[in-house]
Formats: structure tokens, C-alpha cells, sequence
């Protein structure tokens, strides 16, 4: 368990992004189904 906290812990700059990233890709298509 430690180990995946710490794993986590260092994974928040790349979490962040991925997050950032999937709002990016997801909201644009979600606007066009809903628009559509």
C-alpha cells in the first residue's frame, strides 16, 4: 500500500494531465453528440 502512495503521490503531475487530456478529447465529442 505504501508503495502505491507513494507511486500516486509522484503520478499527480501525469494524473493531472491525463485528467486535463480526457476532459479535452471527451468534452468536444460530448458538445457534438449533444448538439447533434
Amino acid at each position: 500500500m505504501a508503495k502505491a502512495k507513494v507511486k500516486e503521490r509522484v503520478n499527480w503531475p501525469v494524473t493531472i494531465l491525463l485528467i486535463i487530456g480526457l476532459i479535452t478529447i471527451i468534452f468536444p465529442l460530448y458538445m457534438a453528440v449533444v448538439i447533434a
